[in-house]
């Protein structure tokens, strides 16, 4: 239920909105043409993504994690060693938070990492509460 609350109802708000403008266009003697419309609202949720994403990736940061160059709403930790991942996949799965271990050769050797995939369906307060579970769990593993 809190999933679909929060991925497919703002999805319905957009079509309502759609319909509503479409209405409005052609009782206005105009053509319903939104697909601007549409481009405006995915821009709009890509850049909260990615601030939502930024915000968690500072927090880690700033805690002396290593999150890599990355800037999308995959974040990296990275623990170098292979075993450090296995470590921290485990302790995150144990506290509710999956983060899969990714090893050679999937990334260079000495690069071995947990990611994180951030989707709006992530509330600001559960990716402060799951950035504090990672910290934690980061300085037991490492």
């Amino acid at each position: 239920p809190r999933l679909l609350r929060k991925t497919l109802l703002p999805l319905l708000d957009v079509r309502r909105a759609e319909q509503s403008l479409k209405q409005t266009l052609v009782e206005e003697g105009q053509q319903p043409d939104v697909g601007h419309f549409r481009l405006e609202r995915r821009h709009e949720l890509g850049a909260a993504l990615l601030d939502r994403s930024a915000l968690f990736r500072e927090r880690l940061k700033k805690a002396g994690l290593d999150t890599g160059p990355s800037t999308t709403q995959i974040v990296p930790v990275i623990t170098g060693s292979n075993q450090g991942a296995l470590d921290l996949a485990a302790a995150l799965r144990a506290r509710g938070i999956l983060a899969p271990a990714i090893r050679p050769p999937t990334v260079p050797e000495g690069a071995a990492r947990v990611r994180l995939s951030i989707t709006l369906a992530h509330s600001p307060a559960e990716l402060a509460r799951a950035a504090e579970i990672i910290i934690e769990c980061a300085g037991r593993s490492l």
